[in-house]
């Protein structure tokens, strides 16, 4: 996480609840949203995921994001892990 990040610890999780809210918590356990809208069902999961995945995606952003301001290439490994972050917002 960025020295500058204001947010939650992350990784973050998403976990169902059994009357249909999503609970998204923090890498201290600690609840951080609850997801209660989105249309569908399937619009809420989809939600939930993306927004459990933010606290990846900015880490993997200001990874790819550190090189280019120095003007040097974004290593494979920064790249895998921009990927996952992605992977985390769709699965």
């Amino acid at each position: 996480m960025s020295e500058n990040a204001k947010h939650s610890a992350g990784p973050w999780t998403a976990i169902k609840a059994s009357h249909g809210p999503i609970d998204i918590f923090d890498a201290n356990d600690r609840d951080v949203v609850t997801v209660y809208g989105g249309g569908v069902p399937e619009d809420r999961e989809a939600n939930a995921r993306l927004i459990a995945a933010a606290p990846d995606l900015l880490a993997a952003l200001e990874a790819l994001t550190a090189n280019l301001d120095e003007g040097d290439f974004i290593s494979l490994t920064r790249i895998d892990a921009a990927k996952a972050a992605i992977a985390k917002a769709h699965s």
